[in-house]
């Protein structure tokens, strides 16, 4: 009784392993038409192949046409000053503001009661491919310096999941975008000392967040 179980066995696993190959024959084997008297069929094997490809999404450049904005005399109120910008991302985005100085500074000496530091307002204003409008939140430039959380809606540099501000849908070249620079509170009891010179620098940065 064993060695009949044994050859049962044996059988099966010869008959699997013949009906295997005769399967992969029209598979793997290809014969030539003129084959000396042997199989001439088939005389093709199809091969597949997957191609896979995907599109990330991409950001271009933000273009400041107007590098340097003059705001004028600086005790009365600050006039908006709407800055265009030109973006080009394939997909949803963020962006980020950082000014340099925290409001516009002079760099002189500051007599007691004055001040050389002036405070203003940022916002951005970026329409996308579907024209809609995009706000981001108004922030002062002092809440805008390198390190802050005053602001988070706002404050850069802009990576994929921050600040709080982001476009859901592509943009390019969509007129219309914008910074806007606008009047803050002057600070406090204190003079502004007479100079020339108050500057800031703002670094505006955007990158691709899906």
């Amino acid at each position: 009784m064993r060695a009949t179980a044994l050859t049962i066995g044996l059988s099966l696993a010869a008959a699997l392993a013949a009906a295997g190959s005769a399967r992969a024959l029209p598979r793997d084997i290809a014969y030539a038409s003129d084959n000396g008297g042997g199989p001439t069929n088939p005389n093709f094997v199809p091969v597949s192949l997957q191609v896979t490809a995907k599109i990330g999404t991409t950001c271009g450049t933000t273009t400041l046409p107007d590098a340097t904005v003059n705001l004028g005399e600086l005790n009365g109120a600050i006039s908006d000053h709407q800055v265009a910008i030109s973006v080009k991302c394939t997909g949803a985005f963020r962006m980020g503001v950082v000014s340099a100085n925290g409001g516009l500074k002079a760099g002189v000496a500051v007599p007691s009661g004055y001040a050389n530091l002036r405070d203003y307002n940022v916002a951005l204003h970026i329409v996308d491919d579907t024209l809609a409008a995009n706000d981001s939140s108004t922030c002062l430039a002092s809440q805008l310096t390198t390190g802050s959380s005053a602001c988070p809606n706002l404050i850069g540099p802009a990576t994929a999941s921050a600040p709080g501000f982001r476009v859901p849908n592509p943009s390019s070249d969509e007129p219309g975008s914008y910074l806007l620079i606008s009047n803050a509170s002057l600070p406090g009891s204190s003079t502004l000392v007479a100079s020339t010179g108050y500057t800031d620098t703002l670094t505006i940065t955007l990158t691709a967040s899906p």
